[in-house]
């Protein structure tokens, strides 16, 4: 399985805009003895009946060193007799047939490096009238992979102004779920939610419904046909309360895994282009650094600001994170983020914040007044 994941981390970090040659390196149990302690490091325990006394020792050594470890095991019923007993208390995983290029796992690695967002957020457009069944069995499934789920029904709380609250969450997704069925475009709604998706820079996986011809218009979008035979009813009428089949389902999943990557570096890209076009214009310098931030030097400045564009709306603990990555002593920070949807009481709060914290977090439609502002 090594080889597999190996792979797929490649692909997924030349999605990401990282070339893998340079940034990732690869160690078994028998390297231990070559690994930097200083580097980013995350593990995969691919556990099972037969283990080694070495592959045990190269576990606890990393436990010893707090790296992260994820277990991935054949099956989660008898686990702690699949892996090493200094990995009994950490929460095992198993990778469905439907996953051969371990996207999942994959993901959840980039998570651990910082190379994609730990928030998972995935916002599902539909036309309730055709596709209920499906849009719900989807929202169940998200919620089994760890994923936050918008989807209209079930994630507004009650009283919470709806269109205010709809934008907000569509702006902070990794990607949208459009379900492209027969009179989806004729929904107002879908077709709205679908044009702010796409100003957005948001990733779409679209599944198409068995003999619709794909929507006009929506050639952005990655299309996923369905067939009948995708459905649990098979060959009978697909209905609004129809349902997908279990492999079809775990398709899309893994789908909308590898989608994830490409969507989240699609929009930092659009960022990064930004505030770089943004500050050069002023005559600033710019020096791009490891870990996704950027150094800003202004003319006759001695120290650089540092930049981090962020995907989706910034929370703490986010925040956090890019301070410790102001260095010792610590840089000026900037947190720069795309206000497009942001709900009212989000945006108050950031900038309650920007009065108590170390660093700043500026729409990027507000950088031409803060460069002029002289920082």
């Amino acid at each position: 399985m090594t080889p597999v994941l190996n792979a797929t981390l490649h692909q997924r970090m030349a999605d990401l805009g990282i070339d893998p040659a340079d940034a990732l390196a690869l160690f078994t149990e028998a390297m231990m003895a070559g690994l930097d302690n200083r580097s980013p490091t995350v593990a995969v325990y691919f556990g099972g009946p037969a283990q080694t006394p070495q592959a045990a020792a190269a576990v606890a050594t990393l436990r010893h060193h707090g790296i992260f470890i994820l277990p991935v095991v054949p099956q989660l019923a008898g686990y702690k007799t699949q892996v090493p007993a200094s990995l009994h208390e950490v929460n095992g995983t198993v990778v469905p047939p439907e996953d051969p290029a371990l996207e999942s796992v994959a993901q959840r690695l980039l998570e651990e490096l910082r190379l994609v967002r730990a928030k998972r957020l995935v916002f599902i457009t539909y036309r309730r009238s055709d596709t209920r069944g499906v849009a719900e069995q989807l929202y169940r499934a998200f919620d089994d992979r760890s994923f936050d789920v918008f989807l209209d029904t079930h994630s507004i709380r009650s009283g919470f102004e709806f269109q205010s609250v709809l934008w907000d969450q569509m702006a902070d997704a990794d990607l949208l779920i459009l379900l492209d069925s027969p009179a989806a475009l004729s929904s107002r709604w879908v077709r709205e939610e679908l044009a702010r998706a796409h100003a957005l820079c948001l990733g779409i996986l679209q599944l198409v419904w068995p003999g619709h011809a794909r929507s006009p218009g929506t050639d952005f979008c990655v299309p996923f046909y369905l067939e009948p035979d995708d459905f649990a009813s098979g060959p009978a009428p697909i209905g609004e309360r129809s349902e997908l089949a279990a492999a079809s389902l775990h398709r899309i999943m893994t789908l909308a895994e590898a989608l994830r990557a490409r969507s989240l570096a699609a929009r930092h890209s659009r960022l990064v282009g930004e505030l770089c076009q943004r500050v050069s214009t002023a005559g600033w310098g710019i020096d791009i650094q490891p870990g996704y931030c950027i150094d800003l030097h202004r003319p006759g400045r001695p120290t650089p600001i540092r930049a981090f564009p962020l995907v989706g709306h910034p929370d703490s603990h986010q925040l956090h994170q890019c301070f410790d990555g102001c260095g010792n002593p610590p840089l000026d920070g900037l947190v720069v983020y795309d206000p497009l949807g942001m709900w009212d009481k989000k945006t108050l709060h950031l900038t309650w914040l920007n009065g108590y914290l170390p660093l700043r977090a500026l729409p990027v439609t507000e950088l031409n007044a803060w460069i002029a502002s002289g920082p």
